[in-house]
């Protein structure tokens, strides 16, 4: 389950991107990744046929396990703890904060329809 953090420190509502970046590597042990020779091509086939995630770009990493892509700016996490597909966001500022403190606002990936399911819909 992730984790969100509580907005005692005021950063929930920081414009700042790299002090939200800061905040998420200090949180998990997450570290900026762009090569995507980490994905397995079955992963690749399954973002483009399951997902239709075509263009992305790989922007970090946690352990070997969870992932955030960028495609045409959207921003989606890949877990291979579970095999899912969360889209976190518009853009990177939405998806970090979105991640951080206000989960409401992810969105499972439907892997038949596409379809964003609420996060919470599942708990």
């Amino acid at each position: 389950m992730l984790q969100e953090l509580q907005n005692g420190d005021g950063m929930q509502n920081t414009n700042d991107l790299v002090s939200l970046i800061r905040l998420l590597k200090d949180k998990e042990q997450y570290r900026e990744e762009t090569n995507k020779d980490v994905f397995t091509k079955g992963e690749i086939y399954l973002f483009t046929e399951t997902y239709g995630i075509t263009d992305f770009k790989l922007v970090f990493a946690c352990d070997d396990s969870v992932f955030w892509l960028e495609d045409h700016g959207i921003i989606y996490f890949w877990s291979r703890i579970d095999d899912s597909m969360i889209r976190g966001g518009r853009n990177l500022k939405e998806a970090l904060t979105n991640y951080l403190f206000n989960q409401k606002n992810l969105c499972y990936v439907d892997e038949i329809t596409r379809e964003l399911i609420p996060i919470d819909a599942y708990d």
